[in-house]
């Protein structure tokens, strides 16, 4: 859709069941997104989605938003629809805290069928890029493990074994302590700027493919590892749940949010910020 020259975001409704996760959302941040859209009542952000297959959609930010949504019964939700191939997918790392590093440590190498080995940081960065281990993980001290396991599952290229064990590994300390998302594996930079750090878990590149890959085949990651940086990114839109909840037909939905759009561009509400924002009240 464009407006006074500007490409606006793609902003549809479309059905719930019509939307599928790449990644696990987190169940802490899910209920509270429960009370808070009970108290207000609007989804403030739309869920960002690209074109699955000629129904469906992958989320590729808000899975914890349209779990929430779930939850609550609603039958459609607002997304924005970006073209995947616009779109930069980066990997977050965890930086694990306030856990004993050795704990955790500890519970990594119990998880069956994981092979926890010790390493130097240039090897264990060559074998993740090599998919020789699944992930890394650096201690404060500066210790690496290299992760390995799902070489030869039953699934034939690994990826259900792969994610079954990164999984697993996040979940021994998803819950349990503090996660920071981080871009780095230089865990002394990251020192002076957060307390009791247990260690650093340096997950896998991945591509768009693999994404499209993981929710085709119903597959889930951790939560908080992939990062897409959208063009254009819808925000505020502030959607009621009464509209959501209503049993209007679809396309009467998207008429009216059509609509709403015009309106919304004739009265100079709407701004784009090509600039980068950095927000300090998130």
């Amino acid at each position: 859709m464009t407006g006074a020259g500007i490409d606006l975001p793609d902003l549809r409704v479309v059905a719930m069941a019509d939307v599928v996760l790449h990644e696990e959302a987190d169940d802490r941040r899910i209920s509270a997104l429960v009370q808070r859209l009970q108290a207000e009542g609007v989804v403030k952000n739309p869920p960002i989605v690209a074109q699955l297959d000629d129904r469906r959609r992958v989320v590729l930010d808000g899975a914890n938003r349209v779990s929430a949504l779930r939850r609550l019964g609603v039958p459609d939700v607002v997304v924005q629809v970006v073209d995947y191939g616009r779109v930069a997918l980066e990997t977050w790392f965890h930086l694990v805290a306030g856990t004993d590093g050795g704990r955790l440590l500890s519970a990594i190498r119990e998880i069956d069928g994981l092979e926890v080995r010790p390493s130097r940081l240039d090897d264990a960065r060559r074998a993740l890029g090599a998919g020789a281990a699944i992930a890394y993980l650096v201690t404060p001290d500066g210790r690496v493990f290299e992760l390995d396991g799902g070489r030869a599952p039953a699934d034939g290229d690994g990826l259900e074994e792969r994610t079954r064990l990164l999984r697993a590994a996040v979940a021994v300390y998803k819950g349990r302590a503090n996660i920071h998302r981080v871009q780095t594996d230089a865990i002394a930079d990251l020192a002076p700027f957060y307390d009791d750090i247990a260690g650093l878990v340096v997950f896998p590149t991945y591509r768009p493919a693999d994404i499209v890959d993981l929710a085709r085949r119903d597959l889930k990651l951790p939560t908080g590892i992939t990062r897409h940086v959208i063009p254009h990114r819808a925000l505020r839109t502030n959607t009621e749940l009464a509209f959501l909840w209503s049993d209007t037909q679809l396309s009467e939905k998207n008429r009216w949010l059509a609509e709403w759009t015009r309106h919304k561009l004739q009265s100079r509400e709407i701004r784009i910020y090509e600039e980068t924002t950095v927000l300090y009240d998130e």
